[in-house]
């Protein structure tokens, strides 16, 4: 039975002994750490109760509980996958039903887009595309610690101001793909809700010239740890290595260990920290699918959805469609 995860779920799951350690999704929260602590998913419904999140549970005849969660990112339009708990690990079928009924609800909470992070390797990756999703991007994960560019000069950058905020827009759209722009935003409001955040001490900085913004730089403190995130140009690796050296220098003292995201089309920036002796960590791909809310009470009780957006679906597409977002409506009268 699959149903919205209700408070009897808490004690059900957190004290099963056969329950599903195992998060298969990924965030900026848990991009290491995929073990599932006992206490979460009573945080998880608390979360709920609050509005912050959506979540699903499937409870099987031997009272075992599956769960799938998702929450908006930086607005009600984007949301992404925050959990995924399967009590058989291998059961395209669970997560299928799990993730259908999840996007029914998110579509009705007004979201358009629902990203999922995963593995590059998840057993799981072709039943989600059977689900409508297709590839939005892929990434590394490198390891380091904070001392690892001492003596690199260090790149001036200075802090992000508001008034900014368009011009790193314009440099998203020239250091990025069009494949990964039509999943992540064509728009400046699209780009926005899409951007991933954390509740920790956040700085964003930019590097600025004569010629515009050519790179953002962010860095997420957390601790002992700390997340960097950056966006460039193609650029001499040697301005590429001052400047994460300047993203390091804005690390607390305390900080052992440094995370980089890197999206595999920065192939400058996967060899500088190759040669600065990061390590890969873990490689992810990350899925998206686009949808549209049910009218609900409609005289004709019919369903909207974007023209042609199926299972099979390529992000060119979307490029044909661009942001016209053309509704049509199907199944219009009874049969």
């Amino acid at each position: 039975m699959i149903r919205q995860l209700r408070l009897l779920d808490v004690p059900t799951y957190t004290f099963d002994r056969n329950r599903s350690r195992t998060n298969r999704v990924f965030t900026l929260a848990n991009l290491v750490r995929n073990t599932v602590p006992r206490t979460d998913i009573a945080r998880l419904y608390l979360a709920t109760q609050r509005s912050q999140c959506c979540a699903i549970a499937e409870q099987s005849d031997s009272q075992n509980i599956s769960i799938i969660a998702a929450k908006p990112r930086a607005g009600l339009g984007t949301w992404e996958l925050s959990h995924l708990l399967l009590h058989d690990d291998n059961a395209p079928s669970t997560c299928k039903n799990l993730l259908n009924t999840l996007i029914q609800e998110a579509s009705l909470r007004g979201a358009e887009r629902i990203f999922i992070r995963l593995r590059a390797d998840d057993s799981l990756i072709p039943s989600i595309r059977n689900c409508g999703f297709v590839l939005a991007n892929e990434e590394t994960l490198y390891m380091g610690k904070r001392g690892i560019f001492s003596g690199t000069k260090r790149a001036r950058l200075r802090p992000k101001r508001t008034n900014d905020e368009y011009n790193v827009f314009r440099l998203y759209n020239t250091a990025t793909p069009a494949s990964v722009r039509f999943a992540y935003g064509m728009t400046f409001d699209q780009w926005q809700l899409s951007i991933e955040r954390r509740r920790l001490r956040t700085s964003e900085s930019v590097y600025d010239s004569p010629e515009g913004i050519q790179a953002w730089a962010r860095v997420i403190q957390g601790l002992g740890s700390a997340q960097i995130s950056l966006m460039l140009l193609p650029d001499p690796e040697e301005s590429i290595s001052s400047i994460i050296e300047y993203c390091l220098s804005r690390t607390l003292p305390g900080t052992s260990k440094v995370q980089v995201l890197v999206p595999e089309y920065q192939a400058q920036l996967h060899r500088v920290l190759e040669q600065h002796r990061f390590k890969p960590a873990a490689r992810y791909v990350t899925l998206v699918r686009w949808i549209t809310a049910a009218v609900k009470d409609h005289p004709l009780n019919a369903k909207l959805q974007y023209a042609g957006i199926g299972p099979s679906v390529e992000l060119i597409e979307l490029q044909e469609w661009g942001q016209s977002e053309k509704l049509r409506t199907t199944d219009v009268l009874p049969s």
